[in-house]
C-alpha cells in the first residue's frame, strides 16, 4: 500500500510516486517545447512543398515531416496523427510507460509560407543549358510529341525553357541536358534522322568551364 505524492490518493501501486490516475495525466503531457506554428514552405509557381532539399506535392507529407522532427524527441511517445483545418492543425498523440496508456492533443497554426523556388526562377528567366534543332518538314506533330515526353518525367528541371520557329525548323531550349539528350535519343529510334552535337564554352561555373550543348536533328522523309 502506498500513497500518491500528488493527491494522497492510497493505492495499493505506485508509477513513479504517483497513483494510477495522476500518473496517466501526467502521461498525457508533451514534455518537449512545442513551437505554436508550424511553417511549410511552397513555391507560388510550381506549388511544390519544400521538405529540406527536396520537392513534393503532398502538404500531408511535408507537415508529416516537419511534426515528425519535433516529436522524434518525445519520451515515451508511440505514435501520433492528425488533421488539417485551413491554418490549424490538431494533433492526436499516444504516449505508453510501464504498460499505461495515455492520450493527448493540440492544436498548432499552419503558416505556408511562400517563395519562388531555384528551378522556377530558371524557368521564368527561361534559362537553358542545351539547344535541340528540328529541322524537317511538318515538324508541328513532334514539337508537340516532344512536349508530352517532357511533362511525363517527374523531374522539376524537366521542362522546355522555350520553343522558337525559325527557318525550317524549331529550336528547343532545355535547362537540363540529360532531359534533352534521352529527347533526342527517343527521336533517334522512332524517326529517320541525322544527329549533329557541339558544344560551346560559355565562361566558369564554380571554378570550372562551362559549356552549353547543341543538338542538330534533322528528318529525312
Amino acid at each position: 500500500m502506498g500513497i500518491c505524492i500528488k493527491c494522497g490518493t492510497k493505492t495499493e501501486k505506485l508509477y513513479d510516486s504517483l497513483c494510477i490516475n495522476c500518473f496517466r495525466n501526467e502521461l498525457s503531457k508533451l514534455k518537449i517545447k512545442i513551437p505554436k506554428t508550424i511553417e511549410i514552405k511552397q513555391c507560388r509557381v510550381c506549388k511544390k512543398y519544400l521538405i529540406g532539399n527536396k520537392y513534393i506535392d503532398d502538404i500531408e507529407k511535408a507537415i508529416k515531416n516537419q511534426l515528425e522532427k519535433i516529436f522524434s524527441k518525445e519520451e515515451n511517445l508511440v505514435s501520433f496523427s492528425f488533421e488539417i483545418f485551413s491554418n490549424k492543425i490538431i494533433v492526436y498523440y499516444q504516449k505508453e510507460k510501464y504498460e499505461i496508456k495515455a492520450f493527448g492533443k493540440i492544436e498548432l497554426n499552419l503558416r505556408i509560407k511562400e517563395f519562388v523556388c531555384p528551378i522556377c526562377q530558371r524557368k521564368l528567366g527561361k534559362e537553358f543549358n542545351s539547344i535541340v534543332q528540328l529541322r524537317g518538314k511538318n515538324l508541328e506533330k513532334i514539337v508537340e510529341e516532344i512536349k508530352k515526353i517532357v511533362e511525363k518525367k517527374k523531374r522539376k528541371d524537366s521542362f522546355i525553357s522555350k520553343i522558337e520557329k525559325v527557318k525550317n525548323g524549331y529550336d528547343l531550349y532545355f535547362f537540363s541536358k540529360s532531359i534533352a539528350k534521352q529527347v533526342v535519343n527517343y527521336l533517334r529510334r522512332k524517326y529517320k534522322v541525322e544527329i549533329k552535337f557541339s558544344r560551346k564554352l560559355y565562361g566558369l561555373k564554380n571554378g570550372k568551364k562551362f559549356y552549353k550543348d547543341t543538338i542538330a536533328v534533322r528528318f529525312y522523309e
